[in-house]
């Protein structure tokens, strides 16, 4: 087992993760421009057997952002804390920037990169993937 920890901005919310099967992407959807505020969102995805809430279960509150995903945040700093997609029921989703470890994985791909902001100059070493699904190969 790879383990590692994430919490909140405050600390109120604090989880352990086994990244045996984590893996690392970036996201260019409008979807997480709009609510991480930034040119792409950084996930951490594992199975949900892998993630453990430690500490401040009450102390999250949820948004329900369409009809298949919730972001479930601090309820007392607003920190984004996990996601879940009920179009993959066995995996979470965590910002990758609230997440230490020594073993992190590296993220491999830019999903709906071809819907990203033009002002962003990122660094292209990790695959590149678009179109309809945000999944479909674009190297």
């Amino acid at each position: 087992m790879t383990a590692a920890a994430a919490n909140c901005y405050c600390g109120a919310v604090r989880a352990s993760l086994d990244l045996s099967e984590a893996g690392a992407l970036h996201c260019h959807c409008s979807q997480c421009r709009h609510l991480s505020g930034a040119a792409f969102s950084t996930w951490l995805n594992l199975p949900k057997a892998g993630f453990r809430i430690d500490a401040g279960v009450d102390d999250l509150t949820v948004f329900t952002v369409s009809e298949n995903t919730a972001r479930h945040f601090c309820r007392h700093c607003g920190a984004h804390v996990y996601s879940t997609d009920i179009r993959e029921p066995d995996i979470v989703g965590l910002p990758l920037g609230i997440v230490t470890g020594d073993a992190l994985p590296q993220p491999d791909t830019h999903y709906y990169f071809d819907s990203g902001v033009t002002w962003c100059d990122v660094a292209l070493s990790a695959n590149k993937a678009g179109g309809a699904t945000g999944q479909e190969s674009l190297d």
